[in-house]
């Protein structure tokens, strides 16, 4: 026999999803929200280890945060190199295309419960915080080049970060155009929907490649190689990029699941 319709939600401070379901289905629905707030809970963990992890390590090795950067002298080999400049573009590249990207990508599942325009400017200002944070980091391999002399875009890893950037930029106002302002109609905002999800997902991924790969490259020091640096900056540098891999699983997780996908809020249904 169909119940009605569950919409029994006195009392709540937010705005619940509507539910058109028999009652044994909805105990399915509700068990499996029980799972995603786990996974969700585990994902901000990680994460949050993700950011302090990196943040020591980066902030300690090879003179720590500082707005400087001076290479091996030669004549004088006891001067220890600093690399601050460095040190600052892989900590906010960390927080910027894994954290942040990966908290905006997750938002829409996160905040499932609160009325849609509120999602939508909680959704907006991690893409936005992207690409600040991004951009400045960016900016600061650009100034580390000019105070060691080098050529500036030699690498394939800064022609990526130059493209994930861009296109970045390109997915964030072109949604912005689509759903937000002048927005398009409903039928058009759903056929794009899924690609536009799906382009974000891959982004995401490209970045978080972007980032282990050039964090993988990164050295503590010589005595990386024995494992046996001081504050265990070995052992910390390693975890922090596995916990970067961690983090990106458990957010591909949470959004690849259909089962989690955000449902219509009463405030979303439209009246006949």
């Amino acid at each position: 026999m169909h119940t009605p319709r569950i919409s029994a939600w006195d009392g709540l401070d937010h705005v619940p999803p509507v539910v058109d379901t028999t009652a044994a289905d909805y105990k399915k629905y509700k068990a499996s929200m029980k799972y995603f707030d786990f996974m969700a809970l585990l994902a901000h963990g990680v994460g949050a280890i993700m950011v302090v992890l990196n943040g020591f390590v980066f902030g300690t090795a090879n003179g720590g945060f500082q707005w400087k950067t001076r290479a091996f002298n030669e004549t004088d080999p006891e001067l220890a190199p600093v690399d601050g400049l460095l040190n600052y573009h892989l900590f906010f590249s960390t927080v910027a295309f894994v954290f942040l990207q990966g908290e905006a990508i997750v938002t829409y599942r996160i905040h499932r419960h609160e009325i849609k325009f509120f999602t939508k400017i909680v959704h907006s200002a991690f893409h936005l915080a992207v690409i600040t944070v991004g951009g400045f980091s960016f900016a600061i391999m650009v100034h580390r080049n000019d105070v060691l002399k080098q050529k500036q875009f030699t690498s394939f890893y800064s022609w990526l970060e130059i493209a994930l950037l861009a296109v970045y930029v390109i997915q964030m106002f072109g949604a912005f155009i689509m759903f937000v302002f002048p927005r398009t109609s409903p039928k058009v905002q759903q056929s794009v929907k899924p690609w536009h999800a799906g382009f974000g997902l891959l982004i995401f991924a490209l970045s978080v490649i972007q980032v282990v790969s050039r964090n993988m490259t990164y050295s503590v020091g010589d005595c990386e190689i024995a494992l046996n640096c001081s504050s265990h900056l070995d052992y910390l540098h390693n975890f922090g990029v596995i916990s970067i891999i961690i983090y990106a699983v458990l957010i591909g997780i949470l959004v690849v699941n259909p089962n989690w996908k955000r449902q219509l809020t009463l405030d979303e249904r439209k009246v006949d």
